[in-house]
C-alpha cells in the first residue's frame, strides 16, 4: 500500500483568498471556513474570494484544484466533471463562484484515527506543547479508503492507492493540474 499526502502546487498555480470584508472575517472568527471534518453543507452559504498568485508571481496559471485555505482543496468544475464520485466518498462539496465560475470545495468528513502511536513520534516547540513529528499511519485502518484526514493532523489530505476510485491514479490519467503528490 503506497500513501501519499497531496498538496496544492502553489508555486506554479494561483490560489484562492478569502474578500478582505467585516462579513468574511466574522466568518472566520466563527470557524465558517474551517474544515476539520464535520458536515457543513446544512449552513453553507458559499464564500466570496478571489484567485491570486502566491509568492507576488503575477504569472501563475489556473489550476483545476488548488488551494482554499491550509484544510481545504478547491476545484473546478472540470475536476469535479473527473473526480465527484471519489470526493463525495469522502466528504461534501460545497459550492461557490469565483469571476463568473462554478468551483467547490471539499469538506472532508471522512477522519480516521489511523496514527500508528507506537512508530509516530512527537517534537517538543519552544512553546512547550507538542507537535506530531514523524507521522507513521496504521495500514490496517485505510482498507478501501482513498480520501482522509487522520483524526490528529487534520490540515492533511492524504490519499492511497486502493483498486476503485483511487484519487492518485485518476488525477495522473487525466489532464487536471494543480496538486502534487510526495509520498509518506
Amino acid at each position: 500500500m503506497s500513501i501519499y499526502r497531496v498538496q496544492p502546487n502553489i508555486e506554479k498555480y494561483k490560489a484562492f483568498h478569502l474578500v478582505d470584508d467585516d462579513d468574511n472575517f466574522d466568518l472566520q472568527v466563527e470557524g465558517y471556513f474551517d474544515f476539520m471534518g464535520q458536515p457543513k453543507a446544512n449552513d453553507w452559504n458559499g464564500a466570496r474570494v478571489y484567485l491570486d498568485a502566491t509568492f507576488d508571481k503575477a504569472e501563475l496559471l489556473v489550476a483545476d484544484i488548488t488551494n482554499f485555505n491550509v484544510s481545504a482543496l478547491a476545484y473546478s468544475e472540470k475536476a469535479i466533471s473527473i473526480l465527484q464520485d471519489v470526493l463525495e466518498e469522502s466528504g461534501e462539496l460545497l459550492p461557490f463562484e469565483c469571476d463568473g465560475k462554478k468551483w467547490w470545495i471539499h469538506n472532508i468528513t471522512n477522519v480516521l484515527d489511523a496514527l500508528d502511536k507506537e512508530e509516530t513520534t512527537m517534537e517538543l516547540m519552544d512553546s512547550g506543547r507538542f507537535m506530531i513529528g514523524k507521522t507513521v499511519l496504521d495500514e490496517n485502518k485505510l482498507t478501501d479508503v482513498s480520501v482522509f484526514k487522520t483524526k490528529q493532523r487534520m490540515t492533511l489530505l492524504l490519499s492511497h492507492d486502493v483498486a476503485k476510485n483511487d484519487y492518485k491514479t485518476i488525477i495522473e490519467n487525466s489532464d487536471l493540474t494543480g496538486v502534487i503528490f510526495s509520498q509518506k
